[in-house]
């Protein structure tokens, strides 16, 4: 099974490209409105309209914030994106006035704030979103909720553009401005509260299971994703841990496919140490020849057809008789025998692993990455530990050469100790979760 989302460090870069950033999440987007397009050759207007609040309703402001309109920093955030964008606040207890009226049909695309339901006796902020949508005709209007939304009612029903910030800071607004222009996803990212606790999850899960066994060739399954890959498996922690333990899943041991840790590292390279002389100096490492496709496939076959290392094969496999098989990196005992490799990628290389590792692009234009790290099993226990490290020395010496400044590791199994010793962050920490078939 693949295509399991969940919360962590993940959602954060996840985050960055589109789908919610700083807790912000767009919540509904029904009719493909986002992101607001926005052409070179005419001008767009963006009418941002926010309710007037008195300084003890705002949440989540500094002191500072406190003395202006905490909406500023959402107005600024959009006309960074578009230079055209008005901010009219409007006082929940005039309602929309003619003013706004007037703004409204000049704008081409309308972003209204709701920060609560009614208090005070003051009108609704949902009904004067809906009195907005009524005079936008078929103008893009998002509405962004500064509260959470179950607060508001099912306004899911109302509106088909809803983004949810979490309070008003400013990396909130921001984010909630970034998703307006910037989301490039599908057109429902995260489904509203009112859809969960029926039993959807329970019957998509059955249905993708059942799909699966009835599958030709299909040996075991993985609860996460492979290649293209966004989340390993289950992050360690989430709540979603207990729910796939009641339907048979694995979650509670350290071996294999059991629920062991496996992690998402990060590393920058100038934090990186040189690991020293490597035992006996009985290994070499270097990129690989385009002479030695067939080689690498070799090893890669015997090696790494295990549920434990599904889909690395293929990787290697598309490699194989292009330029970028110079990609690989090979750790070479002293009978020049293949003992050790794995496959370095970045954005400048264009090789196939870009697209199904996103997390490096996601995080920065500097960042590279190591994948299919692997020991071949002819090596000896007391001495895999070096090994790997000695590889891993070689992959950032590659990057480094790249031009490149951070490296993301991905998937590696019992690195804790031997990693951050070496200067390594953990990034993001998943459940090792399979079973047959």
């Amino acid at each position: 099974m693949s295509g399991y989302t969940s919360a962590s460090s993940p959602q954060a870069a996840a985050a960055a490209a589109g789908w919610g950033r700083a807790g912000t999440i767009l919540l509904q987007n029904k009719e493909s409105r986002l992101p607001v397009y926005i052409s070179p050759t005419e001008r767009h207007v963006v009418l941002l309209l926010t309710p007037a609040l008195p300084p003890d309703a705002v949440r989540g402001c500094d002191a500072a914030a406190l003395q202006s309109d905490p909406f500023e920093a959402l107005g600024r955030a959009l006309a960074s994106h578009c230079y055209s964008a008005r901010h009219v606040p409007y006082m929940p207890r005039n309602g929309i006035t003619a003013l706004h009226v007037d703004h409204i049909r000049l704008a081409t695309s309308i972003v209204f704030v709701i920060t609560g339901p009614p208090c005070h006796g003051q009108p609704s902020q949902v009904g004067l979103a809906e009195v907005v949508r009524a005079i936008c005709d078929d103008k893009p209007n998002i509405v962004v909720a500064c509260c959470d939304i179950e607060e508001l009612g099912p306004i899911g029903e109302l509106f088909p553009t809803i983004i949810q910030v979490p309070d008003l800071s400013v990396p909130s607004l921001e984010a909630a401005a970034s998703l307006v222009f910037q989301f490039a996803d599908s057109s429902s990212v995260h489904q509203l509260s009112s859809y969960q606790k029926r039993g959807i999850g329970l019957s998509l899960h059955n249905f993708a299971v059942a799909e699966l066994r009835r599958t030709k060739n299909v040996g075991h399954l993985q609860l996460g994703s492979t290649f293209p890959r966004l989340l390993y498996g289950v992050p360690t922690g989430s709540p979603a841990e207990e729910w796939f333990r009641r339907r048979g899943w694995p979650m509670r041991q350290t071996g294999p496919g059991t629920g062991q840790e496996v992690c998402d590292w990060l590393l920058g390279i100038d934090e990186w140490p040189s690991p020293g002389p490597l035992p006996l100096a009985r290994w070499t490492f270097r990129r690989c020849n385009l002479d030695e496709s067939a080689r690498v496939y070799s090893v890669a076959e015997r090696h790494l057809q295990t549920p434990a290392h599904t889909g690395w094969l293929h990787q290697y496999a598309q490699l194989a008789g292009t330029m970028n098989m110079s990609d690989v990196v090979l750790g070479t005992d002293e009978q020049g025998d293949i003992v050790a490799m794995a496959i370095t990628y970045c954005r400048l290389t264009a090789g196939p692993l870009t697209d199904d590792l996103p997390w490096p692009t996601v995080l920065g234009d500097d960042v590279g990455g190591v994948t299919c790290m692997c020991v071949t099993g002819t090596v000896a226990p007391s001495t895999r530990d070096a090994l790997m490290l000695g590889l891993l020395e070689h992959c950032v010496q590659v990057l480094k050469e790249q031009g490149m400044s951070r490296i993301f590791i991905d998937a590696t199994k019992n690195g804790d100790g031997s990693f951050q010793s070496m200067g390594l962050q953990k990034w993001a920490s998943y459940r090792d979760v399979w079973q047959l078939a």
